[in-house]
């Protein structure tokens, strides 16, 4: 394979990674790379507005989205799951996406306790909970969010070895090979089209370049 298929072809599977969690659906184990998850969310989030749309062309603003709500979904699981292995990649558990949503319990029972206290001292307590609920469901949100965007540990971690992605695809010895004749060639026909070459001196380095290939 050349050098130049080599690099189309690493190119074009880079653009496909968003796939990787369809295939993946239910795995929440293992490793995903930034560009992967991006890609998917990107996808994800597309789909989810195209769905919208047509939605909203057949039902209009009263009707049920009901294609928004078969993409959100169907397209959950692997949402979650591709989080999960994000995280990984960092070092970090998948579960801190639980302490999430532990958060938004806490804040959801003590705001139904709250209902009817509200104006009184008694609600007191309660408002400073939820307040300090609030702050560190927003703290973690970022952290979170820091986590996903940046760059995945480079070698093995707790979590397993990195994504093949992360791999820069080295070319073959034979690829190499045939980019310098090409490169030494045309540096050749330069020379021999600048005048520095005589036709024999030409043949005969291009022959040895040809030679050593």
């Amino acid at each position: 394979m050349s050098l130049a298929a080599v690099l189309y072809s690493t190119k074009q599977e880079r653009f496909m990674l968003w796939t990787q969690p369809l295939r993946r659906y239910f795995q929440f184990s293992g490793r995903a790379s930034r560009a992967e998850y991006w890609q998917f969310i990107a996808v994800a989030v597309a789909a989810y507005l195209f769905a919208g749309m047509l939605d909203l062309g057949r039902e209009g603003l009263s009707g049920t989205p009901w294609l928004a709500l078969l993409v959100m979904l169907g397209l959950a699981i692997p949402a979650y799951a591709v989080t999960f292995r994000r995280l990984h990649d960092r070092g970090v558990t998948g579960w801190v996406i639980g302490l999430q949503w532990v958060l938004n319990g806490i804040y959801f029972v003590v705001d139904r306790m709250r209902a009817g206290t509200r104006g009184s001292l008694i609600d007191a307590p309660f408002a400073l909970i939820n307040g300090i609920d609030i702050l560190l469901t927003l703290a973690l949100a970022i952290y979170i969010v820091v986590q996903l965007s940046r760059p995945g540990d480079v070698g093995d971690n707790a979590y397993g070895p990195p994504p093949s992605d992360h791999i820069v695809a080295t070319p073959s010895a034979d690829a190499r090979r045939a980019a310098d004749r090409v490169s030494e060639l045309e540096r050749l026909t330069k020379l021999h089209r600048g005048g520095v070459l005589t036709d024999a001196e030409f043949e005969q380095q291009k022959a040895a370049s040809l030679d050593r290939g």
